[in-house]
């Protein structure tokens, strides 16, 4: 069988698998100048695409703030109650989000009615605490949302 310099896919089949390995060997041994621009270029591509990828995970495990929003300890405090919910799946979906990832109360509270069901968050400790949930949660798309004063906690 006649065999091109340095081509692995025209190795004799009679000469065994070492004979392979041998000539992988050779070419990372010695590598001309267009087998090292190839691993250059290779290697750079790699690393660029492991710094992106590791910045994306950066960028995107930005945990929220828990300790800024802190629950009310002894006195009253404020709730943010979300009225209008459509469903008590939706109400529920929002119930444990803010219990996930906020690590505050929510409650579902009252029945249905033809304005949906109601989540009440809180209480929390100061009146910025709640200002500052209202945000979040009209950024998150939530429209009918009431702040609740002097609110005792539930135990």
């Amino acid at each position: 069988m006649v065999q091109s310099p340095g081509c692995l896919g025209e190795v004799g089949r009679n000469e065994g698998a070492g004979k392979e390995w041998t000539v992988l060997w050779n070419l990372l041994q010695n590598p001309n100048r267009a087998d090292r621009r190839a691993l250059m270029v290779f290697f750079a591509i790699a690393l660029l695409l492991a710094l992106y990828f590791a910045s994306g995970i950066l960028v995107g495990y930005v945990s929220p703030p828990a300790d800024l929003i802190e629950m009310a300890r002894e006195e009253p405090g404020w709730a943010v109650r979300v009225s209008r919910l459509p469903t008590f799946d939706a109400a529920s979906q929002l119930t444990a989000a803010i219990r996930d990832q906020r690590r505050l109360e929510a409650v579902i509270e009252g029945a249905p009615s033809e304005s949906g069901y109601q989540v009440r968050i809180g209480p929390v400790a100061t009146r910025e605490m709640a200002d500052l949930l209202v945000e979040e949660l009209t950024t998150s798309g939530y429209t009918r949302i009431d702040i609740l004063e002097s609110i005792e906690r539930d135990r």
